[in-house]
């Protein structure tokens, strides 16, 4: 009897990478030649570019672009294969609601329906000035860590500015003072 082949399907396995970016008005202060904002822009230009050139080597990403700024989060870009994904520059203004944008990627995370459950750990990378105007962060940031399947995340936090002696917000299970 000869192998059927088609009564056997693959199942899709990718890397799927949850961005947290900042669009708080503090991130259009100046850093060197650019304004915060720029920077991260390029950045994450520069990551979804290396991102799909992975992607032709057969490393298979899914990315969704959370921002945060002003009075919420904001689902940017909706969980997708890194391959269709098109960045367009940011810009800044209003608040820094970081605890928003922690609920929106752990909801993300926990939907099944978005994310299902045969997955690499997911990589959580939040880019930030990382000075939230007010301490409602720390909560969601506690349940994203140790509730859920957000707790298996590889978290990353890529900081752009300058320390000015306060608080900086990591995801990656520390704080900076």
């Amino acid at each position: 009897m000869a192998l059927d082949l088609s009564k056997y399907t693959i199942e899709e396995r990718f890397i799927p990478v949850f961005l947290m970016l900042d669009t708080s008005g503090s991130m259009n202060e100046t850093l060197g030649n650019h304004t915060r904002i720029q920077v991260l822009n390029l950045c994450v230009q520069t990551m979804i570019e290396t991102l799909k050139q992975e992607a032709k080597k057969e490393l298979f990403s899914k990315m969704a672009i959370i921002t945060f700024g002003g009075n919420g989060a904001v689902l940017h870009t909706p969980f997708n294969d890194i391959k269709t994904i098109g960045f367009k520059p940011l810009s800044a203004d209003g608040g820094t609601p970081l605890d928003k944008a922690f609920e929106l990627a752990k909801d993300l995370i926990e939907d099944k329906d978005t994310f299902p459950t045969k997955f690499y750990k997911p990589y959580s990378i939040l880019v930030s000035d990382g000075e939230p105007n007010n301490d409602k962060w720390q909560e969601p940031l506690s349940r994203f860590h140790h509730d859920g399947r957000s707790a298996k995340s590889v978290c990353w936090s890529i900081f752009i500015g300058n320390i000015h002696g306060g608080l900086i917000v990591s995801l990656s299970h520390s704080f900076h003072y």
